[in-house]
Order: C-alpha cells, then structure tokens, then sequence
C-alpha cells in the first residue's frame, strides 16, 4: 500500500477517540466511586459500560496504528508491534503493580482485618500478573494437574487473578493477549508460509485467551467487543458515509436511546452484552463517518485538556481502585464525600505516574527496537 493510500482519521476524528478514552477511564473512576461508598444502587453500572467503550476504541486504535505503520514500512514486523505493545503496556502497568504493592502493604499494616485482599497479595499472584496470567483460563486445567499428589506442594500457586487490590488488572491481562493475538495474524505471513507449524503452535497459545472471551469469561464477551472495535475501523477505513445533518443526529439518537435503555434496564452483569456493545459501536461509526469530512473547531485549551485527559487515562485506570479501596478502610461508606476524594485522589496520583512512567513509553519501545536491533 503506498502512502498516499494510507487511511488517516481527520484530526476532528482523532479527537473524538481521545475524548471517548479520557471520559471513559473517568467514569470508571464515578463508577467503583459510587459502587464503592455506597452511594446508590439503582444508578446504571457505569464503570462496566466504561470498560466496554475502552474495548471498542482499542479495536479502533490498534488496527488504524498497526496497518499505517504496515503501509509505510515494510520492515514493520510482528517484533517491531511487539515491543511497541510491550513498551505500551508495561512502562505504567509494573509501575502500578509496585504502587498496588507498597499501598495495599499500607493498607494491611494500618488496618490489618480491614484489608480484604490478603489472598491476592502474595509472590505468585504478583509474578502471575507481571505475565498478564490473571484469570487465565487454563487455570482451572492447572488446578486439577496441581491437585494431583505429586505436585500438590505446588497448589498454592493457584488461582491466579488480579493482584491485591488492583481489581481492574484482569482487564489489561485480556487486551495483552488480544493484542498479541492480532498482531501474530496480521504480521507473520512468513511464518505461515514458510514455518506454519510455528505458526499454528503460537496462534493456538495466543488464541486461549480471546476466544475463551468473546462470550464467556469476565466481562462475557470483550473479545467480541474489541472485534467490533475493528469492524469500525475496517468499515470507516473502507465505507465511511457523508450523512446529512438530520439523517445522524436521528441515527444517533435511535442508537443512543437503544443503549441507554438496555443499560438503564440492565443488571450489572448484563451490561458486557452485544446489543449494548454494537449499539455504541454503530453510534461511534456514525460519529467518525462524519468527522472524517465534516470537522469541527474548538479552542486550543479545551483540545488541549481532552488530548491529556486521554494521556493520564491508562494510569488512572491501573490505580483508582486501590486507592478508592484504601480510602473505603480508612473512612468507611463515606457517601459523596468519599467518592469525590477519591476522583481527585486518583487523578492526582495518576497525573504523578503518568509524568514519572508512562509518558516515557515510545522512549522505552525505541531502547528496546535499538537493543535488539529491530527495524521498523
């Protein structure tokens, strides 16, 4: 593909997607807020619906990132996207496994009975983490292989779920292996060639993940949202429509109304569901269609605050549920008191992080390419 061929989201567009991530993660923050402190239990489950858009913008993201730079170099390989994914994730989420480590250590030694993550705060279920292994679901396979005599010294290395506090982290542990998954299918021609027994063997272990959750798993479904994410981006990169201005915002409301109904007349674990899920990506697909050729113009401070909302998002994401945890022990429901702290609390700390770590990530990914002399 030449470069004057390249797909490219208008800047309106670019936008969109960094508003969407940055509201997203705050909600997520509302939401276990609310959840949390025991504020109210008939609003909708917010930060489920929350994660539901983060699975779909990535679907959105990675392709549009991986096939543009697959366009302009041909040296672009599944090492190059691997290190670029691995510097992604990683320069924040070890950070935030170590935070998560020294606060919920805190947590314990101030309120000892009032901790209530003590099974997950150990060796092996931090080690299990580093290696995106929580709920993993082979687990239950492992399980039974440990229980046998001769490896039952070994059973208390099972299960393996998010660490401590950091509830959130099964969530990074599902994109990491859709992550890799996608980019073994799209980047490793040769091997499926050349080699295609390597191929098959890695495609096998990458797929365990995803397809145990496109309809079952935690969250009952993501993968299948993250695919929708990439049916969005397959269909604006191919099929975008000029709609006129009446024809979207009735589109939009019809789809918007669709959602918020299922959501508002949902259980909490319902809302991880197709309908919910194709009814916001349809909603996103409209949204973008119109931004590629009709752009909108904003002030540069506003702009400016969405872009960096959406930077400190993954930061924010990793680290808000231990802290909202930690301030539930020390001051109990609260109300919105405490959900309040904790928003700020949690930006606070995530802007912290995000100067101190995460911003460093493509600093980290081009170490890591020159150390291995990878190209592309």
């Amino acid at each position: 593909m030449s470069k004057d061929k390249v797909f490219r989201l208008s800047d309106s567009s670019s936008l969109l997607l960094n508003f969407l991530r940055g509201l997203a993660a705050q909600a997520v923050v509302i939401g276990h807020g609310i959840s949390y402190f025991g504020v109210s239990d008939k609003l909708p489950n917010i930060q489920n619906s929350a994660v539901v858009i983060f699975f779909i913008l990535s679907g959105i993201v990675i392709p549009y990132s991986t096939f543009n730079k697959l366009a302009k170099s041909p040296h672009h390989s599944f090492a190059s996207y691997f290190l670029d994914r691995f510097s992604r994730i990683y320069t924040g989420f070890v950070p935030a496994l170590f935070f998560v480590l020294c606060v919920d250590v805190l947590s314990k030694f101030l309120f000892g009975a009032g901790y209530a993550y003590s099974d997950s705060l150990n060796t092996h279920t931090f080690l299990g983490n580093l290696l995106m292994f929580q709920d993993h679901p082979l687990q239950g396979l492992i399980r039974g292989v440990l229980s046998l005599k001769i490896f039952s010294p070994l059973y208390f290395l099972m299960p393996i779920t998010s660490f401590g506090s950091a509830r959130p982290f099964w969530t990074v542990a599902i994109e990491w292996w859709i992550y890799l998954l996608f980019g073994w299918v799209v980047l490793r021609k040769d091997n499926r060639n050349g080699r295609p027994f390597i191929f098959l063997f890695i495609l096998f272990i990458l797929l365990i993940v995803p397809v145990f959750n496109w309809l079952n798993g935690r969250g009952n479904g993501l993968s299948m949202m993250w695919f929708m994410g990439l049916l969005v981006y397959i269909f604006l990169s191919r099929f975008a429509i000029d709609l006129s201005k009446l024809e979207f915002l009735f589109l939009v409301t019809l789809f918007l109304f669709c959602s918020f109904a299922w959501l508002f007349n949902s259980s909490n674990n319902n809302v991880y569901n197709p309908a919910f899920a194709g009814s916001l990506a349809l909603i996103l697909y409209l949204a973008l269609s119109s931004l590629q050729s009709n752009g909108i113009v904003i002030p540069r401070a506003l702009e400016s605050t969405i872009v960096f909302n959406a930077d400190i998002s993954y930061m924010l994401y990793l680290v808000h549920y231990t802290l909202l945890d930690i301030l539930y022990v020390w001051r109990g429901a609260g109300g919105w008191t405490s959900v309040l702290m904790g928003f700020f609390l949690s930006n606070l700390v995530a802007v912290v992080m995000y100067f101190a770590f995460d911003r460093h990530h493509k600093k980290i990914g081009n170490w890591l390419k020159h150390s291995f002399k990878v190209v592309g």
